[in-house]
C-alpha cells in the first residue's frame, strides 16, 4: 500500500474510535403539546428537567385529568418518558416516544397501556 493511502486509512479508523458519541439535547424547559390520542385532540403543558440521560417533570392535561409526574429517558434524538393519568375512568399508563428535532421540536407516538394509540408534538416555549 502506498504511504499516502496507509496514512489516510490511519486517519480514517483513528477518527472512527475517537469520535465522542453524539450528546444528547438538553430538554430541560416548558413545552406546549398537542396531537391527537384515539381520534381526541391532545392539549398538555409539559415540564422536563433534565440531568443526563434522564428526564423527570411534570404534565398538565388542563383540567381533562388530573397534573402527573413524569419520568424518563433521553439518548441521543430519542426520548421516552413514563407517566400515569388518573381520569374518572381510571388510572392509565402512558408511554410516549419522540425524537428531538434540530429546531428541539419534539414529535413522537404515544401508548395508553396497549389499548389507545397517538402522536404528539412538544414545542419549547
Amino acid at each position: 500500500m502506498p504511504s499516502f493511502a496507509r496514512l489516510f486509512a490511519t486517519t480514517v479508523l483513528t477518527v472512527a474510535f475517537t469520535a465522542a458519541p453524539f450528546a444528547a439535547p438538553d430538554v430541560s424547559g416548558t413545552y406546549k403539546v398537542t396531537g391527537e390520542i384515539a381520534n381526541n385532540d391532545l392539549d398538555a403543558t409539559l415540564v422536563l428537567k433534565q440531568d443526563g440521560e434522564v428526564v423527570a417533570g411534570t404534565i398538565d392535561f388542563h383540567g381533562r385529568a388530573k397534573p402527573a409526574p413524569v419520568s424518563g429517558t433521553v439518548k441521543e434524538r430519542a426520548i421516552t418518558i413514563r407517566f400515569e393519568v388518573q381520569a374518572e375512568a381510571g388510572t392509565y399508563t402512558n408511554t410516549w416516544t419522540g425524537t428531538i428535532g434540530d429546531d428541539g421540536v419534539v414529535k413522537g407516538t404515544v401508548d395508553v397501556e396497549n389499548m389507545a394509540t397517538g402522536t404528539f408534538t412538544a414545542t419549547r416555549q
